[in-house]
């Protein structure tokens, strides 16, 4: 539809508003291409607003790579669009998560294709791209197993950059519990690789959320399944994880 003081683009629209800390509405932005857009993923600093997710058009002065492409948009903390970097394969490209601090703006999603530069696994492959605060795009990291990998949600702090989602393989050096397991991946902020995680029931599991701090790593999710040492409420369970950061486990709660 069209949001009050909006206009619609066509087909679903994305949209960003921003909120005062008493509630007040301060601004919307409604954005899209002719086709279907869809927001997922928002994170903030001192420099502006970044917004991710996906996009079956063109955006204005953008380039469709073919079918869905992710995209990347940065707004100032007044709702002027600075600007919107759209990327992907000539498949299907996905992103949901986004978190950004004084190193740069970092994105997660999927890819049913292969990305620029980067090498399919097979199936749905996982992503990690770095932009810097002038959209420059640093690096990206495509990674999975030989079936589907999707990656949903993303957080950074000073300790590296930490991936969450699910798969439905075996990561490299990893084992799998079976069905889809969760996975959690640190990077360090120039793209390397530090440590992968994965981990599950013999059921269904997913990660949705993660979020760093000097305390350490927390991913939230699902379970269709037991996770080790906990219990099973029945049906699907939620469940929250905490990892050091340098990867060991310190308690689960499903």
């Amino acid at each position: 539809g069209t949001l009050p003081g909006q206009t619609s683009a066509g087909g679903q629209d994305a949209f960003v508003r921003k909120y005062d800390a008493n509630g007040n509405e301060v601004w919307t932005m409604q954005f899209g291409s002719s086709t279907d857009d869809v927001a997922y993923g928002i994170s903030v600093d001192a420099s502006g607003v970044y917004v991710t997710g996906w996009t079956y058009g063109t955006f204005p002065g953008q380039t469709s790579a073919g079918y869905w492409d992710a995209f990347v948009r940065k707004y100032r903390a007044n709702g002027n669009e600075v600007w919107t970097m759209q990327f992907g394969s000539s498949t299907d490209d996905v992103a949901i998560g986004i978190s950004v601090d004084a190193s740069g703006v970092y994105v997660a999603g999927w890819t049913s294709g292969t990305l620029p530069g980067q090498t399919s696994a097979g199936g749905y492959d996982a992503f990690v791209r770095k932009y810097d605060a002038r959209g420059t795009e640093v690096w990206t990291q495509q990674f999975g197993t030989s079936t589907n990998d999707e990656a949903y949600g993303i957080s950074v702090d000073a300790s590296g950059v930490y991936v969450a989602g699910y798969t439905s393989g075996t990561l490299p050096g990893q084992t799998s519990s079976g069905g889809y397991d969760a996975f959690v991946r640190k990077y360090e902020v120039n793209g390397n690789e530090v440590w992968t995680r994965q981990f599950g029931s013999s059921d269904l599991d997913w990660v949705c959320g993660i979020s760093v701090d000097a305390s350490g790593v927390y991913v939230a999710g699902y379970t269709y399944g037991t996770l080790p040492g906990q219990t099973s409420a029945g049906d699907v369970d939620a469940f929250v994880r905490k990892y050091e950061v340098n990867g060991n486990e310190v308690w689960t709660r499903q």
